[in-house]
């Protein structure tokens, strides 16, 4: 039943993403592209409430739904891979890096974040 569950939440994620890309990439311009690294940053926070909340009493199984299905889809690391391989591609390599390192310290910051709310939650 979990794996169901992961499937559906995953379509719900990847779906969700879908739709917020397209709003972000028509509204916000920028040297980079900007839509995947609000989105992974987005993603990331909420995994870690999940995973802050779970931890201080949370179902498990929530987590692994939630966190592996939708987060999961909504999240994607092969698209900031192909972004960041498209401004190498197109000669900006420093931009590729900044970006890299952006949404990497972002990312790894939101998720921080999120595990310290989750866990009042509890």
């Amino acid at each position: 039943m979990i794996a169901l569950g992961v499937a559906v939440f995953g379509g719900l994620g990847a779906g969700a993403r879908f739709m917020l890309d397209g709003f972000l990439t028509e509204r916000v311009h920028g040297p980079v592209p900007l839509a995947t690294l609000i989105i992974n940053t987005l993603g990331s926070l909420l995994l870690g409430v999940l995973t802050g909340w779970i931890a201080v009493g949370g179902p498990v199984d929530v987590k692994t739904i939630a966190g592996v299905g939708f987060c999961g889809g909504f999240t994607t690391f092969s698209t900031a891979s192909v972004e960041l391989a498209r401004l190498v591609r197109a000669g900006r390599r420093p931009a590729a890096a900044g970006l890299g390192a952006v949404m990497l310290i972002v990312c790894l910051i939101a998720g921080l974040a999120g595990i310290a709310l989750g866990g009042l939650l509890g």
